[in-house]
């Protein structure tokens, strides 16, 4: 569903703090012009302090639209997933399946794993307690294996590209407590 505002339009009610998601998307409400520039409402409000996240989703992941941010100088914020029941089995899957595809994108592992955790911690005020491997802090950790080979990547409207590179989750401790699964994705993705 589209809104009735277009992001600049939005963006005249946020302020710094305030987040937008969803918006690297196709349609009308995305970040970018009819030239595929990042609209200078969007880059002023982002160095203003307006945070940009994805929200993945079902419908809200364009290559297109992220490549075109990303080439015009602006990078998501967070990386979210908005993963629920419909997008669990495709395009989603899982958090690494789209950190994933931003190293497709480009972007340095660093950079992916800072818009997971570390970013997304300060956004919720909770920096001192998330995203962090700092003794005394809340025990979530995710180890991730970095696999190299061919993997198909889809985005929101089933728009596939093959990447090199594909995370998988290996362990998941929550709160201390190690949580089990992880690692079946991997095979399911494998392009030939």
């Amino acid at each position: 569903r589209e809104s009735p505002m277009t992001i600049p339009e939005m963006l005249e009610h946020l302020e710094p703090g305030d987040c937008i998601t969803h918006c690297f998307k196709s349609g009308s409400t995305r970040i970018l012009d009819d030239d595929d520039s990042v609209f200078s409402a969007v880059r002023d409000a982002s160095e203003a302090g307006v945070i940009f996240d994805v929200g993945h989703g079902y419908g809200s992941f364009n290559w297109d639209t992220c490549q075109a941010s990303l080439d015009g100088g602006l990078e998501p914020t967070t990386i979210s997933t908005d993963l629920h029941e419909k997008n669990l089995h495709g395009p989603v899957y899982d958090m690494p399946m789209t950190m994933s595809k931003f190293l497709h994108l480009g972007v340095p592992l660093e950079r992916v794993v800072a818009m997971s955790t570390t970013r997304p911690a300060a956004v919720l005020g909770q920096a001192d307690q998330l995203g962090t491997l700092r003794v005394g802090t809340v025990a979530d950790v995710a180890v991730l294996e970095r696999h190299v080979g061919r993997f198909r990547l889809t985005d929101s409207y089933r728009q596939d590209r093959v990447g090199e590179e594909l995370l998988v989750a290996s362990t998941t401790v929550r709160r201390g407590e190690l949580v089990p699964g992880g690692g079946g994705l991997r095979m399911r993705h494998q392009v030939d």
